[in-house]
């Protein structure tokens, strides 16, 4: 079992809804889990998807991102996240993920 984790960014041509959709539509996928409604959302998946680098880049294109992890031993302990463009995004031009759940 594994958990993909999809995550919006300000701008992005996709909602989070419509990414939930379109990964429900290619992968069995459990209920959606909404970390913050809209924008983080988890997805049970049941096998790691031979696809997963062409949804990737998907979701790349259209402004999100999107994990892939085993939902075994999977805590949420440690946010490493790129200061400079993630948080101060006004003062940079800018949004990049820097974000990475451990």
């Amino acid at each position: 079992m594994h958990v993909a984790t999809i995550l919006s960014g300000p701008g992005a041509a996709l909602s989070c809804e419509a990414a939930v959709e379109l990964v429900r539509g290619r992968w069995e996928c459990g209920s959606p889990v909404w970390l913050d409604a809209g924008n983080v959302v988890d997805l049970p998946v049941e096998e790691y998807p031979s696809d997963f680098a062409e949804v990737r880049t998907q979701m790349h294109e259209a402004g999100l991102d999107i994990v892939l992890q085993p939902m075994s031993g999977r805590r949420k302990r440690l946010l490493v996240a790129d200061m400079d463009s993630t948080v101060i995004g006004q003062e940079c031009g800018g949004f990049r993920f820097g974000l990475a759940l451990c």
